[in-house]
């Protein structure tokens, strides 16, 4: 024990001495005994150098083996119980820091012994034992065991069990562990509850008590119990534990100023009894209703106490939100409103209109941290209000909250006027809603600061956070344009006044972006009218966008809300009269020094190019080069240096504005706006001098990032992998442009295709959304290779002396090891695409006079990596096996003496090389497994290039096995590739004829489908409009997660799955320009009496269709 508490103490060394201690550590704990050793030196009393160390290294211990037997480490079955009694005896009597590490072994322990498995059934016995002879429940001062140990124990093992286990049960029921825990550790527990509930409200003045902690403590523990179930041992227990739980929310806590540590400790204990409530009240309702009164009186207690007090410690202002919370969670409730709307008058008044106004911390906190101020203060999910949201966490968030639901909340109005000519209102009582009645009238009472008094400026601006909070109640229960009217009259005339506060700016700009939605359907109003709102909303927040800052403050979250809103209107639709005026704010404000404003402005860019396609598209000529010299601003001198956030959203937006031109020049827009109204004039298509300077500008931009200056010495170090997703976008949009030498030369796209290939090593870009852009550089090198634009493609040129170790890569070979990695390793969906693009690849580089070894190499790497995921495969019938066997067809037809040796390996063969069976019995076990393709009906072959490429390579096999002259087995692998062939034939003839049919079909659909979606449009509304009216029960929302858990579950990544085809044709080359039935015609002819006569073919009914489509088989296939 010695050693090992010499070598615990070296772990808190420094780093050499850590590292040996560390190694030796890992020996140790394979000896019987580890465990045991541990815990007696964390009893060490006094604390020794050592006890620290030693529950910290047996927590991680833990951790990492759960006391499970594994290659040598954890804990010997036999030590299991030993090593349980120990830790719950030392937890008993640690103090500090020992015992919050020892608490944390416990807990993991409980999960693994206690509730996953039950092979810890003494635990409970030995706790309830050890809390009855603790010091305080025993009322002995000597007794070893601490009553705060013991409850400590207590809420670490009700820890586990506070969330559901089961997500994919619609009612899971109560874990029989909790069940005992409630039973035989809750209910002992109940007589030094009340007592110390007595105790802490019989401080109150004082504002804390000596046993607090002690008190927390069972109110976690309780909290735990009832936060997902209810164990029915707890129920006779409710009034006990629900009554100490309404005194306590009662105490207050927020008169205290500067808080000591245990003042800390009741505002924690006050934040759990609010905590309880909302737990009780939303899982737990029939148990509940009868407190409901009580945790109302409590709860606007607190938030109308609040006002008096400033300053308040963060967790004060988290019991001000939990109440707010709490209001709200019980106003969505049955009998919330009865109990509630008696106090609407009063909480807004003196609770939630006072949580709105602008406090002194709020302007520190705009000078101090901007960013943090807009997350805080200006969020971008207001129109989410509900009564269970636990993630508001400040007093404002949630007195917005509950202000959209007291909006909401339905009122019988008595006293509503009746109108003129004694005719009924214009709606029903029961139509008359809180908002309209009580909260906006209060918000009228506020008019516009035309001054600068600081009084008003707070008083506005709890005004405009209030109508923050009201976007559900105009949807809902508000006329159509209602909240377009509130905006013109109570936001937009901000913008006008002489010197208006930064602060009421900042939020009028939130309000802008929130009601984004309106301002998008009030602007489709047929013409000036729609003009004019959109211009002037326009105006405004442009002019906000580069609002300069005062004597006084910071004009930054201006700037930033404003750059925000702009963004939440054109992703709502909402676009500009004129784009060219928004375009140019935006560049202006990334010129901004500050690194938020900057970024901000580039993700207004992005967007604006993503809404405004070719209306933005026809000013990228211009606008590139300036966004280009602003981003090059913001990257790092060298060019290893990975590239900070700023920098990483002026690429993205770049990236999106070269989308937009390649889009324009494409035509994509036009057809995805199809059912849009017609533009004006003619669509913009760039000129060809208008995509040459983006290509040019998109070349520069990839030289800066990639390549050292012309004449510049190279690099040691590789460039950066900073955002290699889109500068991949924007190097297939260069290759795309480049289409002669003399702009190859010039753009240095050859150098540039290389840097690309020599990054791809590092990037694991194979998802559904990130190898979109790889591919694509892929397609389009593939294309210049072709047409012989890339002259250092195959082979890489020799770097200047002195020569690396090693050679570098050409972009054929590391994209050929980028697909292979894919193929070897990555989900079904991205081997797919990697076998894809191996035919193009392939193809591509056969007939270069240069290609020979490169195009070895390749065969070699990729045949290899399909061979091996092919036999990993676990049925020959996956899905999957299709791409594999394809892929390898290919690289057969390419390089047949590069291939057999792989596939030898792959697949299982005992030999790699000599003549006989060894050598081919990967091709052969690959050919079986390809003739099995061919003739599946699900999962086979769906396009005529699959069925050409099959054939090809199938009679190439027999006749590669029926020149060697192999024995019986090797007959009958050759038989089986002309059967497969055969039915590739056949195949390929179907294929091409239900292509030529589909064709002739697709018009008559089409507009069969155009008709269908109109008469759907039409009839949906009405049923969107019922399903919104109806609300979700409890036992709804439960099925619906569950479903949603099982799906998850079930649906979790197919490593064989069979739906990720995209339907796109095979690159064949120049195998597509054979006839496969002249080449199965010559084999048959040639090869065709020897292989039949030793394995004939048994499926008649495939001769005869065969013998039908091809006549002059017939004389080859008597034999059979």
């Amino acid at each position: 024990m010695e050693r090992l508490a010499h070598l615990l103490e070296a772990t808190t060394g420094d780093g050499e001495a850590v590292k040996k201690a560390t190694t030796a550590l890992e020996q140790e704990q394979r000896q019987p005994g580890f465990a045991s050793q541990l815990l007696a030196l964390c009893a060490v009393v006094p604390l020794a150098g050592y006890s620290l160390p030693a529950a910290t290294y047996l927590k991680n211990y833990v951790r990492t083996t759960r006391f499970t037997e594994d290659r040598g480490v954890g804990l010997p079955a036999g030590e299991r119980a030993t090593v349980r009694a120990q830790l719950l005896e030392v937890v008993m009597r640690a103090d500090g820091a020992v015992l919050k590490q020892l608490a944390e072994a416990l807990r993991v322990l409980v999960m693994h012994d206690f509730r996953d498995t039950g092979e810890w059934p003494e635990l409970l016995p030995a706790l309830r034992a050890a809390i009855q002879h603790s010091n305080l429940m025993a009322g002995s001062a000597v007794s070893p065991i601490k009553t705060y140990n013991a409850l400590v124990a207590v809420h670490t093992i009700t820890k586990p069990f506070q969330y559901f286990q089961k997500p994919t049960e619609v009612a899971e029921p109560v874990p029989p562990q909790l069940e005992a825990i409630a039973a035989q550790l809750l209910e002992p527990l109940q007589s030094i509850y009340q007592a110390l509930t007595q105790q802490a409200i019989a401080s109150h003045e004082a504002g804390l008590a000596e046993h607090d902690a002690l008190l927390h403590l069972l109110l976690k523990a309780f909290h735990h119990t009832v936060r997902s179930h209810l164990p029915a041992a707890l129920v006779p227990q409710l009034p006990v534990w629900l009554a100490g739980v309404l005194a306590l929310a009662t105490l207050p806590v927020l008169a205290v100023q500067d808080p000591q540590e245990g003042h800390i400790t009741r505002f924690r204990l006050v934040k759990r009894t609010l905590q309880i409530c909302a737990s009780m009240v939303a899982r737990h309702r029939k148990h509940t209703d009868k407190y409901l009164q009580q945790m109302v009186t409590a709860a606007v207690g607190i938030v109308t106490a609040a006002v008096a007090h400033q300053g308040l410690h963060p967790l004060q202002e988290r019991i001000v939100s939990l109440a707010f919370d709490l209001l709200a969670a019980i106003l969505e409730t049955g009998p919330g409103w009865r109990l509630l709307s008696p106090h609407f008058e009063a909480l807004l008044s003196q609770a939630i209109f006072p949580a709105l106004a602008l406090q002194e911390q709020d302007v520190t906190e705009w000078q101090e941290d901007p960013a943090a101020y807009l997350s805080r203060n200006l969020p971008d999910d207001m129109d989410d209000v509900s009564g269970w949201r636990d993630d508001l966490l400040s007093p404002r968030r949630s007195a917005q909250n509950l202000l959209g639901l007291i909006a909401l909340a339905k009122v019988s109005s008595p006293s509503r006027p009746a109108r003129k000519g004694g005719k009924r209102p214009l709606r029903d009582a029961k139509d008359v809603t809180a908002g309209e009645l009580i909260v906006l009238p209060a918000l009228a009472q506020h008019a516009m600061p035309t001054g600068t008094s600081t009084s008003d400026v707070a008083q506005y601006y709890g005004v405009l956070q209030a109508y923050g909070a009201l976007q559900n109640f105009y949807s809902r229960s508000q006329k159509p344009g209602a909240a377009v009217a509130m905006l013109r009259s109570r936001v937009l005339p901000l913008y006008g006044q002489p010197a208006p506060s930064p602060l009421l700016l900042a939020t009028a700009n939130w309000l802008l972006g929130e009601y984004a939605d309106h301002l998008a359907k009030a602007g489709e109003a047929p013409g000036l009218a729609g003009d004019t709102l959109r211009g002037h909303v326009f105006d405004t927040l442009m002019k906000a966008l580069t609002w300069p800052d005062t004597d006084d403050l910071d004009a930054g979250p201006v700037r930033l809300s404003a750059a925000g809103a702009l963004r939440a209107l054109l992703t709502a639709e909402f676009v500009p009269p004129e784009w060219l005026p928004l375009l140019q704010a935006a560049v202006a404000a990334s010129r901004s020094p500050d690194d938020d404003e900057t970024a901000r402005a580039f993700q207004l860019l992005q967007t604006a190019a993503e809404t405004g396609d070719a209306q933005v598209a026809r000013h990228c000529p211009a606008l590139l080069p300036v966004l280009m010299a602003a981003v090059v601003a913001r990257l790092p001198e060298e060019r290893a240096t990975p590239w900070p956030a700023v920098a990483e959203a002026g690429v993205a937006a770049l990236t999106q504005l070269v989308t937009a031109s390649d889009d324009a020049a494409t035509g994509t827009d036009e057809e995805d706006d199809e059912e849009e109204e017609e533009p004006a004039g003619p669509p913009y298509v760039p000129s060809p001098s208008e995509q040459a300077a983006v290509a040019d500008c998109v070349a520069a931009f990839l030289a800066r990032a990639w390549l050292p200056p012309p004449g510049a010495a190279e690099e040691a170090e590789p460039p950066t992998d900073s955002c290699l997703h889109d500068l991949s976008v924007l190097l297939a949009s260069l290759l795309q442009h480049t289409n002669d030498s003399g702009a190859v030369e010039r753009r240095r796209v050859s150098a540039l295709v290389s840097a690309w290939a020599g990054l791809l090593s590092q990037w694991d870009a194979w998802s559904s959304e990130e190898d979109s852009a790889a591919l694509a550089v892929i397609d389009q090198a593939v294309e210049k290779q072709k047409a012989a634009l890339l002259p250092h493609f195959i082979v890489a040129p020799l770097p200047a002396a002195p020569l690396p170790p090693v050679p570098p890569l050409s972009p054929l070979e590391a994209i050929a090891g980028f697909l292979a990695d894919a193929i070897e390793s990555t989900r079904a969906e991205g081997v797919w695409r990697a076998c894809h693009r191996v035919h193009a690849l392939l193809h591509a580089t056969a007939l270069a006079f240069d290609s020979h070894e490169a195009t070895k190499a390749v065969v070699h790497r990729v045949a290899a990596a399909c061979g091996a995921r092919l036999l990993a495969l676990s049925s020959r019938s996956a899905p999957l096996a299709k791409p594999l066997v394809l892929a390898l067809a290919t690289c057969f037809l390419c390089s047949p003496d590069v291939a057999t040796p792989a596939l030898a390996a792959a697949l299982g063969a005992q030999e790699q090389a000599g003549p006989g069976l060894e050598a081919r019995a990967g091709v052969a076990e690959w050919a079986v497994r390809l003739a099995e393709v061919v003739a599946r009906n699900e999962h086979g072959l769906t396009d005529p290039t699959e069925a050409h490429l099959a054939g090809a390579a199938l009679i190439k096999v027999a006749e590669t096995l029926a020149a060697a002259g192999g024995g019986p087995a090797e007959a009958g692998v050759a038989a089986a590739s002309l059967e497969g062939a055969m039915r590739a034939l056949l195949r390929e003839a179907e294929l091409q004829e239900e292509d030529s049919g589909m064709e002739e079909e697709d018009e008559e659909e089409n507009e069969e489908e155009d008709d269908d979606e109109e008469e759907d449009e039409e009839g949906d509304d009405g049923e969107e409009d019922n399903e919104s009216e109806q609300d979700e029960t409890e036992a709804h929302f439960l099925a619906r997660y569950a479903a949603a858990a099982r799906e998850l579950e079930e649906g979790e990544d197919d490593a064989e799955g069979g739906d990720e085809e995209d339907g796109q044709p095979l690159e064949l080359g120049v195998l597509g320009l054979t006839s496969l039935e002249t080449t199965l015609l010559k084999c048959l002819q040639a090869h065709g009496k020897m292989i039949l006569a030793s394995a004939s073919i048994q499926d008649r009914q495939l001769l005869e269709a065969f013998s039908k489509a091809v006549p002059r088989a017939a004389s080859y296939l008597r034999q059979c």
